[in-house]
């Protein structure tokens, strides 16, 4: 029960008095599993025999121990054990039975999600910038899945009502960045975390601070690692922390020798999901801060989304393209005379205006070059001129220049052969047939699954935000000049 609801549920246990001592009621079961405790006297005693008991028992939630005097255990008449639900403003909400007998987890169980939905439906959700659905109505706007009974993250709460398909995806691609063993969990959510709080990003180390709890990260240990005051175990780990800053802060500025020292300490597999996984925390970062969304300690979704059913061009059955086909002997012969082009009825005119623009052309590309008027400098009330000098001083030759002192860059990491690549992804897969990119090339060579997942969260983006060509671009154009990135 604990694992199924600790992310909605705080579970607490509570050591009282002990019910069987060897000095009172013993019990012979105890006896001969070898639990044999005097009854306790003072309070270090009694957290003695708790911490055996938690490590005999493997307790996983926290185990606070009630004082020798008994205040928690009479007040809640918890001897020898009970079950209760507190809710939020503090009530009882649940009282168990005294057991044993009275002990019925499943019970509990049936309380806790009855009062989950009650608190779902009159609890205000917290708010960023957009309007969040509530849970259960964030699920019926996304594709169907396996699972609909986990809390959805307040981003996914607020996008889910404007582009449901691109929620699904972008949830399916942060769960396989937070899972899986493409890297070691712990070192995967310490970069996490140091990428956010490199981004200032409360809400991204939020979640990273759930991953390094669920990798078995200590609280002090958290505490410490967050606030600074932790060394990193090896040179290669700080180099891997180093790096995530490095990437949020200043990506243009790192340099060859960092990154053939991870190369070099990590291989080129983990290398790729590092930088696959830093890709993914600069861009869901900026979405957080946008939307303004809180910081929550959600664990990743492991929902797999339906998707569009794809035709399958072998199952195409003959006859039903043969009856959807163009017959040419059923073509009408008027009807293509029609609609066809007549020579002999071209508007002079129309002629006359080709040729004036051929001449234009000629004349353009042999004549003297006319500069243009400078652009309008007025702008709408509140906006913003922004001066690049160090751009406007590029010419086209100077920009060609440096494109091809880029391109004669050797690559800091082997690229895969198309041979490789056809081996790394399914028969059936777009690169199956190999890439002329680079990037691609590198990315579905090493981390195939990763970078499918990417480009299907951008592909979807791009079919449901229908934004304009222009404008996308054009965005495009200014967060590629603002990393300083030559792509």
């Amino acid at each position: 029960m604990h694992n199924r609801y600790k992310d909605k549920v705080q579970f607490l246990a509570v050591y009282v008095r002990e019910a069987h001592p060897s000095d009172g009621w013993a019990s012979p079961g105890n006896e001969k599993v070898g639990i044999a405790f005097l009854q306790p006297r003072t309070l270090a005693e009694r957290i003695g025999v708790a911490q055996k008991c938690s490590a005999a028992l493997e307790i996983n939630m926290p185990l606070l121990v009630d004082d020798v005097n008994d205040r928690v255990g009479h007040a809640y008449s918890g001897m020898p054990d009970r079950l209760y639900i507190i809710d939020r403003a503090g009530k009882v909400a649940y009282q168990g039975g005294r057991g044993p007998f009275g002990f019925k987890p499943g019970e509990m169980e049936q309380a806790v999600a009855m009062l989950l939905l009650d608190q779902e439906s009159t609890t205000p959700l917290p708010q960023g910038r957009l309007p969040a659905l509530q849970n259960s109505q964030a699920w019926k706007r996304l594709p169907a899945t396996n699972d609909e009974s986990a809390m959805l993250p307040a981003w996914a709460r607020m996008l889910a009502g404007v582009m449901p398909k691109t929620t699904a995806r972008m949830i399916e691609l942060d769960a396989m960045h937070r899972t899986g063993t493409r890297l070691d969990a712990k070192l995967r959510a310490m970069m996490r975390w140091s990428a956010a709080d490199e981004n200032q990003c409360a809400a991204g180390r939020a979640f990273a601070e759930r991953d390094l709890r669920d990798a078995g990260m200590s609280d002090s240990e958290l505490h410490a690692f967050t606030s600074g005051g932790v060394r990193t175990r090896s040179a290669r780990e700080g180099a891997a922390l180093a790096f995530a800053r490095k990437m949020m802060r200043a990506a243009h500025a790192v340099t060859d020798a960092e990154v053939k020292f991870l190369n070099d300490q990590f291989g080129e597999k983990q290398l790729v999901a590092m930088v696959a996984l830093l890709a993914h925390a600069s861009f869901q970062d900026r979405m957080l801060l946008a939307l303004d969304a809180p910081a929550e300690k959600s664990p990743p979704l492991l929902a797999k989304f339906a998707r569009p059913k794809r035709t399958d061009k072998k199952s195409l059955d003959k006859k039903s393209l043969d009856k959807t086909s163009l017959d040419k002997k059923s073509l009408d012969k008027k009807s293509l005379d029609k609609k066809s082009l007549d020579k002999k009825s071209l508007d002079k005119k129309s002629l006359d205006k080709k040729a004036l623009d051929k001449k234009a052309k000629s004349q353009a590309s042999s004549g003297p070059v006319v500069a243009l008027p400078p652009r309008a400098t007025t702008r709408p009330p509140g906006g913003v001129s922004v001066v690049d000098p160090q751009w406007r001083a590029l010419g086209v030759m100077d920009l060609r220049s440096k494109m091809d002192a880029q391109k004669s860059r050797p690559p800091r990491i082997r690229v895969p052969t198309n041979d490789e690549l056809r081996k790394a992804v399914p028969g059936e897969h777009r690169m199956a047939k190999g890439s002329k990119v680079v990037w691609s090339q590198v990315c579905y060579g090493y981390q195939p699954a990763l970078t499918d997942a990417w480009f299907s969260s951008v592909s979807t983006f791009r079919e449901e935000a229908k934004l304009d060509r222009v404008l996308q671009t054009s965005m495009f154009w200014v967060v590629t000049r603002a990393l300083q990135c030559f792509y």
